[in-house]
């Protein structure tokens, strides 16, 4: 039986006829240093800013953040969207091959500065964080988007791309306990604050480097296969008054905007 379950799984992953072995690991290698950034920062910058960037009666500035970034998380996927639906130059490269092979580096840069405190000032530290916090968002989506978009332009065969997505999806979950794991056990082999402090930057450190030689390897092993074929152009939106007016009108639009807003406040 075990034979069996061998076999087929040579069959779907290994010898895959739309995929690679080198291109499946690849993709695995940029959702492994993807997720792994991501539980870094979701999982123990609130952790970290809280006990070292923060007193307790600053922690307003903190919801003011990710009340701002939260806005700030409409505007981001439909511009990254946008550019990855432009069709490429003859002789270029595609916006997905260019985005998987440039966003890695402030991606990493920015998680790990998210793990040092510029001042003593609450005001210079929620610049700061603000800031970082910002960049970190914002590539974080350009680059999920590019690596779902090289994906779906590597074939259309809907079979291999579920068995493509196999070894992905056991990166991701192995990327996204990795801080988890580390973490937690290399700060609490101390018990002075200052210390845990700067063990909490060795970590960000260790998973910088990590995550951004793996988050380059889809930009060495994948291209796009499937080609996109420019839309024919529509009339532009004019932003007048009226059009302003008319969007603030629609009563689901407001509903949705409030809904989310407070449902963000009362995760934290």
């Amino acid at each position: 039986m075990l034979t069996e379950k061998a076999q087929r799984f040579k069959d779907k992953i290994v010898n895959n006829p739309s995929f690679t072995l080198k291109e499946q690991l690849g993709y695995a290698g940029g959702i492994f240093g993807n997720a792994m950034g991501q539980d870094s920062i979701d999982t123990f910058d609130d952790i970290f800013v809280r006990t070292y960037m923060f007193k307790e009666k600053d922690y307003y500035l903190i919801t003011i953040i990710e009340n701002i970034l939260m806005i700030l998380g409409f505007i981001t996927p439909p511009v990254a969207g946008s550019i990855l639906d432009t069709p490429a130059r003859p002789g270029k490269k595609t916006p997905s091959k260019i985005l998987t092979g440039t966003m890695p580096i402030p991606f990493a840069i920015a998680s790990m500065l998210l793990f040092i405190v510029p001042s003593a000032s609450p005001k210079i530290n929620f610049t700061w964080f603000l800031i970082f916090k910002f960049i970190f968002k914002t590539v974080d989506s350009f680059y999920d988007l590019s690596l779902n978009t090289l994906s779906l332009r590597m074939t259309n065969n809907a079979d291999d791309r579920k068995n493509f997505y196999t070894v992905a999806t056991l990166a991701a979950a192995l990327g996204s306990m990795m801080p988890g794991w580390v973490i937690p056990v290399i700060v609490e082999r101390s018990e002075d604050p200052t210390t845990q402090k700067h063990l909490y930057f060795v970590c960000a450190l260790i998973f910088c480097i990590f995550g951004l030689v793996t988050m380059f390897a889809p930009y060495f092993t994948l291209e796009e296969k499937l080609k996109v074929v420019e839309k024919p152009k529509k009339s532009a939106i004019v932003w007048d008054k009226q059009t302003i007016s008319t969007l603030f009108h629609c009563r689901s639009f407001i509903v949705l905007i409030i809904a989310t807003f407070f449902g963000a406040r009362d995760e934290k």
